[in-house]
């Protein structure tokens, strides 16, 4: 529960003040800080040890000083938090303000000369301003400033830097040090020394690391002896012209102590799987086209399939494609798969992939099962009429395609738990390139749209990719979510994957609080919310209310038996959830979804985790088989049981399952 961040991160010191009338003692929770360009931003929010002092609706006025070395202040800004919820937790006391409902904060400073030169921590001053009319009547918390690297972000050509080194300045307090660079998508550390070199308030990026960096942004994580962490970006780009006399430069090489820091393996890019081999699509499948209708025909006979599956070697990959193409401007595409030919591939295939320049469509084994004793028509078409307004306006000139499947006359709408993977061609523009996290696929009903969690564009073969197990109309969005305190966390791509779709949400006043501990009641509402979970409540934990807005996620879960709860019918919905109950209850949701496997010796997974004695005995298939998955991998061998997840954290954690799960 919102604890200090003591030995490896914050430094923080309480001064508290004794009055005639006693009042609340009113302190800033450990706050986010966050450098965007030449400015340093603040969000936070506020805790007390005295349950009452203050009530919804009040406001809490923070202001911020710079510390010089002398201990004296420097005003640097002010900002107002409004008190939208209270929570007292009942192991420490503690009242925490605004714990569900965050109304933060928000102040910035630009970064000044006497903030760089003269301090080396912040100080925040909290006073009630509805109740406490002495300001002097609150206290105050002190936290140490993130490393400062200008320019950022910073720019660099290839070309022109020749042989020279990357140098950009930095500012750390007197003693504090670097402690490691990581790069942010891949999650590989820097060789200090060989990748970089500090030196007299200087950041050099080696020359030969430079040159191997991709060309467009890179991002770094600066990790301070502290813990903190200030966030780099680096744009390389490369010219045309060599400019001549470069001379190359060397710091002198300063050593420096390495700092740990526990946490997830993340990463921000999906990883697909290769291109199949396009020569093994060539087909004997007859075409008849109507070109008054712009349609074509075909039926895919018994025959036809037996030289299919000696021609593409299925007896080995298990899947065949149909390759269905016809010359012209063809909008439906009408492939007819009589019952023979279906129980020929019921029993040969674990699914077969039919292309079409509209669109394609996979159907796995258990959709093949079901409709193998039927005469079935599957029709995919371009739809451009008989489209509401509503959904015209939202979806502007981008493709609709119409997928059908007809057995016996009937048409199946339907398909269950079994989903129909279908890949969309798409050209993105030129925004919608550099942010693909953010186009989501979305299935059209009548007037509305409805978000299709299970959905991503494939960069590798220029097609938008759906999950769906409801045949309709389909189309795609791209929906530009962004939060202000997200710019620089390592997670920005997973947060804004995950937001896009409807899966996590901001904290109000475009917030996401990356680096806030998430609560048990949060946790599973995401996972709730990202799995389509649904589920009678019919009955819920002793301390979960019918006006809490977890109740029905949470009963959900509890029907389930994702969350077994803490004892005597509680849960503890408010309270910071661990990286192993998180885990725990990741791996049952997998399981009733059936997409883990369960036979796993543990023992031998967590065995290079070098913390691996730590976790809880009732945690450790759990964590096994998510290690096993590759939804887990720890971070420099350590696990971190024990540790609560952050906000940040958990969307990674539900973005690696869409990557390594959901979206194949």
């Amino acid at each position: 529960m919102a604890k200090r961040i003591l030995a490896c991160s914050l430094a923080m010191v309480l001064l508290l003040f004794s009055f005639s009338v006693v009042f609340a003692d009113i302190r800033v929770e450990t706050p986010y800080m966050e450098y965007q360009g030449d400015t340093l931003k603040f969000y936070s929010t506020v805790e007390s040890d005295i349950y009452g002092e203050l009530s919804i609706g009040d406001e809490v006025l923070v202001s911020v000083y710079a510390m010089k070395e002398d201990n004296s202040s420097i005003l640097l800004g002010q900002g107002k938090i409004v008190i939208l919820d209270v929570y007292q937790d009942q192991t420490d006391g503690k009242v925490y303000y605004n714990w569900s409902n965050y109304n933060l904060i928000e102040t910035s400073i630009p970064i000044s000369s006497v903030l760089l030169t003269n301090s080396s921590k912040i100080k925040f001053y909290a006073a009630s301003l509805n109740k406490i009319t002495n300001t002097s009547n609150s206290s105050y918390s002190i936290f140490a400033l993130p490393p400062i690297i200008l320019p950022n972000p910073a720019s660099v050509d290839r070309t022109a830097l020749g042989n020279a080194d990357l140098e950009l300045s930095m500012y750390l307090p007197a003693s504090v040090q670097i402690a490691k660079i990581v790069k942010t998508v891949t999650r590989t550390e820097l060789k200090k020394d060989i990748d970089y070199v500090v030196s007299n308030n200087k950041l050099y990026f080696k020359n030969t690391y430079v040159k191997n960096l991709s060309l467009g942004q890179n991002e770094f994580e600066i990790y301070d002896t502290l813990g903190n962490i200030t966030i780099l970006k680096v744009n390389v780009t490369e010219s045309a012209q060599v400019p001549s006399n470069q001379q190359g430069s060397t710091p002198s090489q300063n050593s420096g102590s390495a700092a740990t820091n526990a946490g997830s393996n993340q990463q921000g890019t999906f990883q697909h799987p290769p291109a199949e081999d396009k020569s093994k699509l060539e087909s004997p499948i007859k075409i008849t086209v109507d070109k008054n209708m712009n349609t074509a025909n075909t039926t895919v006979d018994k025959d036809t399939i037996s030289k299919l599956l000696l021609l593409q070697k299925v007896e080995e990959t298990k899947k065949l494609i149909l390759n269905v193409k016809a010359e012209g401007n063809i909008s439906t595409y009408n492939m007819n798969l009589p019952k023979e030919t279906l129980q020929v591939l019921s029993d040969k295939v674990e699914s077969i992939k039919i292309t079409t320049p509209v669109c394609s469509l996979e159907l796995n084994k258990t959709v093949l099962q079901g409709i193998k004793d039927k005469e079935v028509v599957i029709k995919v078409s371009n739809k451009t009429e008989n489209i509401a307004e509503s959904v015209k306006q939202i979806l502007g000139p981008k493709p609709i395609v119409s997928v059908q499947i007809t057995a016996e006359d009937v048409k199946l709408e339907s398909l269950g738990k079994s989903a129909v993977k279908l890949e969309i061609p798409y050209k993105p523009s030129a925004i919608e390139k550099e942010n693909t996290h953010k186009l989501v696929g979305v299935r059209i009903d009548g007037d509305n749209i409805v978000t299709l969690k299970q959905s991503f564009y494939s960069g590798q073969d220029g097609n938008f990719v759906i999950f769906t197990n409801h045949l309709s109309d389909f189309s795609l969005v791209y929906r530009d979510v962004s939060f202000d305190d997200a710019f620089y966390s390592y997670a920005k791509k997973q947060i804004e994957f995950l937001a896009a779709r409807d899966v996590i949400k901001g904290v109000g006043k475009n917030k996401f609080m990356p680096k806030n501990n998430i609560t048990r009641a949060d946790f599973v509402t995401l996972i709730v919310r990202a799995f389509g979970l649904e589920a009678r409540v019919d009955s819920n934990f002793d301390d979960v209310l019918p006006s809490d807005y977890y109740y029905q996620t949470v009963g959900i879960a509890k029907k389930l038996g994702i969350v077994n709860g803490v004892g005597n019918n509680k849960f503890e919905p408010k309270k910071n959830i661990t990286r192993e109950d998180v885990m725990c209850i990741l791996a049952r949701t997998l399981k009733v979804l059936g997409l883990l496997t369960t036979n796993i010796e543990s023992e031998k997974v967590l065995g290079k985790f070098n913390d691996a004695e730590q976790v809880s005995n009732y945690a450790k298939d759990a964590i096994a088989q998510l290690v096993n998955a590759q939804i887990v991998s720890g971070y420099n061998n350590m696990l971190s049981p024990k540790r609560n997840l952050t906000r940040e954290e958990s969307a990674v954690l539900l973005y690696n399952v869409y990557q390594n799960m959901l979206l194949k």
